[in-house]
C-alpha cells in the first residue's frame, strides 16, 4: 500500500446552493448545504453545541492543501512549514479587520482557554487582590484565576447572576455592586454559556474603567454569534475561539490586549 493511500485526498467542495434554491425551496436549501459542505453523516444533526463546531468540507479541504504544501515545501511566504514561531502578520490583519481591533493587539492561540490562562498568568497581581467574576463563567475559563489563586494568594469571587434577567442593566449592576476596595480586575464572559444570556460588554467595562480596574472578557461564545468590533468593547483583554461558531479548523483561538495595557495600565502582561 502506498503511503498516500492512508490519507485519501479530499474532493473539491461542491459549490454552495444558490439564492434562488432558498427563495424557491427553503427546506430543500438548508439539506443541499448539510449534505455538500458537512462530512456529518445522515444519522447525525449538526447542532453546533458551541463546544466544537464542526468544520465544512471547503475548510478541512484549505488544511489538507496547506499541509501538502507545507511538506513539499511550496508554500510561497514560508520557506518552510509552520512551526509556530511566524509572525502571520497578513492573517492577523485579515483577522483583526473582521474583529474590528488593531493587527498589532492580537495574537493567535490554540483556543479561548490558552488565551484566557495566558492572561491570568501575566497579569500582576498581589496577595489578597481580588478578581471579581460571575457563577455563570465556563470551568476553563476560571482555571486561570484559581490556578493563581492557588499559587499567589490572590482571591477570584464569583457573583450571582439574576436568571432570568429582568434587564441588560440588572446584569450590570449585580456585577458592579460587588466590586471593593480590593477588586483589581472583573472577568466575564460576553456570551453566557451556560444560558446564551449576552452581558451589557461595554457598560460594564466603561464602569470598571472608572474606578481602575483591568476587565478581561472571554469571547469564546461571542464571535459568529453577535456583531462585534474589539475595539469599541471598551475591555482591556479579549478571547475567543473561531472554532466554536466560525467554522475554523479545531485549535484556533484570540488573545486580544488592548493599547490601555500595553502603555500602562499597571497589571500588564
Amino acid at each position: 500500500m502506498r503511503r498516500r493511500d492512508f490519507f485519501p485526498a479530499l474532493a473539491a467542495p461542491a459549490a454552495l446552493p444558490t439564492d434562488s434554491v432558498f427563495q424557491k425551496d427553503p427546506e430543500r436549501y438548508w439539506l443541499q448545504l448539510r449534505k455538500e459542505q458537512f462530512y456529518l453523516p445522515e444519522t447525525r444533526a449538526f447542532m453546533n453545541n458551541g463546544s466544537l463546531g464542526v468544520a465544512p468540507r471547503p475548510v478541512m479541504k484549505a488544511v489538507q492543501d496547506y499541509m501538502e504544501n507545507a511538506a513539499a515545501l511550496t508554500i510561497p511566504e514560508y520557506e518552510y512549514p509552520r512551526w509556530g514561531y511566524e509572525n502571520l502578520d497578513a492573517h492577523r490583519a485579515e483577522a483583526a479587520e473582521y474583529l474590528g481591533c488593531r493587527k498589532e493587539d492580537l495574537a493567535f492561540t490554540h483556543n479561548a482557554t490558552e488565551a484566557l490562562s495566558t492572561i491570568a498568568a501575566g497579569i500582576d497581581l498581589k496577595p489578597g487582590d481580588e478578581v471579581l467574576s460571575t457563577n455563570q463563567e465556563h470551568t476553563s475559563g476560571r482555571a486561570g484565576w484559581l490556578l493563581k489563586q492557588a499559587r499567589y494568594g490572590t482571591t477570584f469571587r464569583e457573583v450571582p447572576m439574576p436568571l432570568p434577567p429582568p434587564s441588560p442593566d440588572a446584569l450590570a449592576e449585580a456585577l458592579l455592586k460587588e466590586i471593593g476596595p480590593k477588586t483589581k480586575v472583573l472577568f466575564f464572559s460576553g456570551i453566557l454559556s451556560s444560558s446564551g444570556i449576552v452581558m451589557p460588554i461595554r457598560k460594564i467595562c466603561d464602569a470598571a474603567r472608572a474606578r481602575g480596574i483591568v476587565t478581561v472578557v472571554d469571547g469564546a461564545h461571542v464571535n459568529g454569534q453577535i456583531p462585534i468590533r474589539i475595539d469599541e468593547m471598551g475591555c482591556d483583554y479579549y478571547a475567543g475561539s473561531p472554532h466554536k461558531w466560525m467554522f475554523a479548523p479545531a485549535g484556533c483561538g484570540i488573545l486580544w490586549g488592548g493599547r490601555r495595557c500595553w502603555s500602562g495600565c499597571g497589571r500588564r502582561l
